[in-house]
């Protein structure tokens, strides 16, 4: 398996072109309809703005994924009810939060790291799109450079 450190080259390198895909996209709209029908330039400018921002979320993932851990740790609920980490990182409603989430579907329960958010429902907090998960428990990590 590759190092870690060369695919996020490799996806820096493939995001850096989606400026490139951008510009291919403001040029098809622009051309004149003798070049290009309106439905076919339509369809095409549409999928290449799905693609340009599927690969600006894959760089945002991978610069996320650059900065280094500096805490993992489970979860625990403090007197003012917020969940925070062993040394003291507080999440509140729409935090990010990097989980630990276990594969139900799965007979060999492995488990996958996910980054979601923290979401309150009015009552307690739980994970968007993971409403059931108890967040009591829970392992997490924290990287460089989240805000407390």
């Amino acid at each position: 398996m590759p190092e870690m450190t060369g695919i996020l080259c490799t996806v820096s390198e493939v995001s850096r072109r989606a400026a490139s895909v951008q510009a291919l996209t403001d040029k098809i709209r622009a051309m004149s309809d003798e070049a290009l029908n309106n439905f076919d330039a339509a369809l095409l400018s549409m999928n290449l703005e799905i693609a340009a921002d599927a690969l600006k979320t894959v760089q945002e993932m991978a610069a996320y994924l650059s900065r280094p851990v500096v805490e993992t740790s489970r979860l625990w609920k403090n007197g003012s009810g917020q969940y925070e980490t062993t040394s003291g990182y507080c999440f509140c409603e729409g935090s990010a939060i990097e989980v630990l989430v276990p594969n139900h579907k799965c007979s060999t329960d492995a488990s996958h790291w996910e980054r979601t958010r923290l979401q309150y429902d009015g009552k307690d907090y739980y994970l968007a799109g993971y409403p059931d998960l108890p967040l009591v428990g829970m392992a997490v990590r924290v990287r460089m450079g989240d805000q407390p």
